[in-house]
């Protein structure tokens, strides 16, 4: 194993936002890990090398579960068995915990009676494991073992737990996020069940709901600027398409659009694409590119953006559009930084 340590001054770089930070490469420059720091210190052994980032799932099928009605120690069910996870942060001590719970519960059993292949895992944010095998009672499902510690601290980093109650669902083949506030699902949105699981489109409309963007490879594509509605539909086919193309891939970006002139021109001034003058129309020689859909992609972690005027015209078709995700991902396309405020 060879392992080359370099230390880079922090102050120059802005994106540093804690120390001591640590980012893994791979000797061609890819990135292994950003948070490598974080890794090393859950995994502090040989065998973790290069410490590649877990997924909740990973972590969750190593080592033993618990079952909350009588402690015995199971294993996570396979995907055949259960569709959907649940992964519940919770604790004894918290009100809006103890209220909620019930309705959990009884949402979690309606939902098994459907014949919904629903479990939930309690990850508890218990002082003492007393506590948490106490509540764990109230709990439906199963518990991940109050001394696994690690591994508690490590799911509720992954899934950027603030605070509690936290109740995430995750789909138990792909480990892909379905919803990341299931407790206002449950208790305003979708009372009933109706709409479980409720899977995301494969393209949001960006206007309307914007999960995952700016937190994970984001497609963008602007029909505030079209004018022609056989372009708009043919764009929408091809990113739709794409979409589907990537559906069941791991680390599959999400892909959106936007036509809201308002939201659109926060996103434009993102990507540093200039907002369309709604007075082109009228004009003989509009600006190119202004009249009509244009596309950006976004890397969060690498805080870069390739947008239209840099990306070449094979986007239009889902092969093309497909190699030009790779190219983006392998640092091969013309790219500028995020205009972050």
């Amino acid at each position: 194993l060879t392992l080359t340590l370099t230390l880079i001054p922090a102050n120059p770089n802005p994106k540093v936002r804690s120390l001591p930070a640590v980012v893994l490469l791979y000797a061609n420059g890819t990135v292994v890990n950003h948070d490598g720091y974080a890794a090393m210190a859950e995994r502090p052994t040989a065998a973790a090398y290069p410490w590649a980032p877990q997924t909740p799932l990973q972590l969750l099928r190593e080592g033993d579960l618990q079952r909350n009605d009588d402690d015995t120690k199971t294993a996570l069910p396979p995907p055949e068995e259960c569709g959907v996870v649940a992964l519940y942060f919770s604790a004894s001590w918290c009100g809006p915990c103890r209220s909620f719970s019930p309705h959990l519960k009884a949402f979690y059993d309606r939902m098994r009676e459907k014949g919904h292949g629903l479990e939930c895992i309690f990850v508890s944010a218990d002082r003492s494991a007393e506590d948490c095998d106490a509540y764990s009672k109230k709990i439906p499902g199963l518990r991940v073992p109050f001394e696994q510690r690690t591994k508690i601290m490590a799911l509720q980093r992954q899934l950027k737990v603030q605070g509690y109650p936290t109740c995430v669902l995750l789909d138990a083949a792909t480990g892909e996020v379905i919803c990341k506030d299931m407790r206002r699902m449950i208790m305003q949105d979708d009372r009933t069940g109706e709409r479980f699981p409720w899977r995301k489109p494969l393209v949001q409309d960006l206007s309307q709901s914007q999960d995952g963007f700016l937190e994970e490879l984001s497609v963008v594509l602007f029909l505030d600027g079209s004018l022609n509605d056989d372009d708009t539909a043919a764009a929408l086919e091809t990113l739709n398409g794409l979409a589907s193309e990537f559906e069941k891939a791991p680390a599959s970006p999400s892909f959106f659009f936007v036509n809201d002139h308002a939201t659109a021109r926060g996103v434009r001034r993102l990507c540093g694409l200039r907002t369309p003058d709604p007075q082109e129309r009228f004009k003989k020689n509009p600006k190119e590119g202004s009249l009509r859909p244009q596309v950006a992609i976004l890397d969060p972690h690498r805080n870069i953006v390739a947008a239209d005027g840099e990306l070449p015209a094979a986007w239009k078709t889902v092969d093309g559009f497909k190699e030009l995700l790779q190219l983006f991902r392998d640092g091969q396309l013309k790219a500028k930084a995020l205009q972050v405020d």
